[in-house]
């Protein structure tokens, strides 16, 4: 049985106006022959693949019946990304910022905010029609009557499908967009790896056996005899909680899941092994093993006969469980850590015989190494085609970048701030440094100046 996919969005059309504005004004802010093509085109490519993102998360949580934020991030990212574009047309077209009664962060959080709040209303009271499903028990065949008949499902969730490509186009598009080995072949190898395990599980049931496989691979899961089964109960829902997640999961209570769907087909052996799989309708897969293990000779039992184990989980599985979150609350706090050491200035050190740039992605140039050293206009540097290694938030860029030219180069600027130090060292190497304070980046490129008698 397959789940029809919901099209009817209407809390994503803020969302989707703000993607048709962004493409609109890309129109204008490409075909100078500048180098700003490539970026304005990455932008809007990204812009795309995250509200086609959204979109098919939506359609996961509305499966799930939970509250559905999809629509309203969206609406978020995409205000977001329509402002900085906006931005840079008005700047493109009138030579400064965009002008408005309040300060442009204030501006740009007022449309997100109202957006996403629009988007919210949207998915409320304009509610999607849900499709009538009859959950009524199909009589199985007779030919199950013979000695030999194969019952044959895939079980996928196109919104997880969905996302996956896009990730797999991604780590793709990474891997031929990096130019060095250390940096490209990873992505590579997470793309081919992944690659294998798009097109969900595909589970076949017959008189002897039951076979689950994962992917377009049909890479083997799950070889069980019919005869080794004891129990058996079909979970129409809360598969989710039980799991925490989807996926191939694992629950104490339930034994390792293969679930997509908030259903599924539980099981059980004579060994005690627990084994869990999302179906289309579990209820009849649940009916069509009984029928099989009757065909054994064996007796099925139902839903009762599954409980949660009297033991307490080990101390292992404990240690793993305190593991796993410390680990998830080191990584959620990570995101701010990195947003803070971002825009902080690094600090400047002069030694006798280097300049050094301390903090995220600093600089460490020898005094003797320097060929050149003078102050431009911010508008005379390089036009940038992509981040190579590092960070930008906003006007702060800092780390490895590429120009339009092909050339490497490494920035510590905010690009809200005149003028930058230009430093090249003996190597063709090129640094790009200023402060936020025009005055800070004067006073280090006199000592620059006088320390190296240039």
């Amino acid at each position: 049985m397959e789940d029809k996919f919901q099209w009817y969005k209407p809390g994503f059309i803020p969302a989707l106006l703000f993607l048709t504005g962004s493409i609109v004004l890309s129109f204008s802010l490409t075909g100078d022959g500048d180098g700003s093509n490539e970026v304005t085109q990455l932008k809007i490519v990204s812009q795309t693949a995250l509200f086609v993102m959204f979109f098919l998360l939506d359609e996961g949580l509305l499966g799930l019946g939970l509250w559905n934020f999809a629509a309203p991030l969206a609406a978020l990212e995409g205000g977001n990304r329509f402002c900085h574009m906006l931005n840079n047309y008005w700047y493109k077209t009138h030579g400064s910022a965009l002008q408005s009664p309040v300060s442009f962060p204030v501006l740009m959080w007022t449309v997100m905010i109202v957006a996403a709040l629009a988007a919210f209303a949207l998915n409320h009271f304009l509610r999607r029609p849900v499709p009538s499903e009859s959950q009524a028990l199909p009589l199985l065949s007779a030919t199950m009557a013979k000695s030999s008949w194969v019952y044959w499902e895939r079980v996928e969730a196109k919104w997880m499908d969905g996302i996956l490509a896009l990730l797999l186009l991604w780590l793709f598009w990474m891997a031929f967009t990096l130019n060095t080995l250390i940096t490209w072949v990873p992505f590579l190898i997470c793309g081919i790896l992944l690659l294998p395990i798009i097109g969900g599980f595909h589970y076949s049931i017959s008189r002897e056996r039951i076979q689950l496989r994962w992917g377009w691979a049909r890479i083997p899961l799950l070889n069980l005899q019919i005869s080794d089964v004891d129990e058996v109960e079909a979970m129409e829902s809360g598969v989710f909680a039980q799991f925490g997640g989807f996926g191939i999961r694992y629950s104490v209570i339930r034994g390792w899941g293969f679930v997509l769907r908030n259903n599924a087909v539980c099981l059980k052996t004579g060994k005690g092994r627990r084994v869990a799989f999302s179906a289309g309708n579990p209820a009849m897969v649940a009916e069509l093993i009984k029928s099989a293990m009757r065909q054994t000779g064996k007796t099925a039992t139902g839903a009762p006969a599954i409980e949660a184990p009297k033991h307490k989980p080990r101390r292992r599985r404990i240690l793993l469980l305190v593991i796993i979150i410390l680990a998830s609350l080191a990584a959620f706090l990570a995101v701010p850590a990195v947003v803070y050491l971002a825009y902080k200035e690094p600090g400047v050190v002069f030694e006798s015989n280097a300049f050094k740039l301390k903090g995220l992605y600093g600089v460490d140039i020898p005094l003797a190494e320097i060929a050149e050293a003078e102050l431009i206009d911010l508008h005379e540097m390089p036009r940038i085609s992509i981040r190579t290694n590092g960070i930008s938030l906003s006007k702060v860029h800092r780390g490895y970048f590429r120009t339009t030219a092909g050339e490497n180069i490494r920035l510590s600027i905010n690009s809200g701030s005149n003028p930058v130090i230009r430093i090249v060292d003996h190597q063709g190497n090129a640094y790009y440094i200023n402060r936020k304070n025009a005055d800070e980046t004067r006073q280090i490129f006199d000592r620059i100046r006088s320390n190296r008698n240039l």
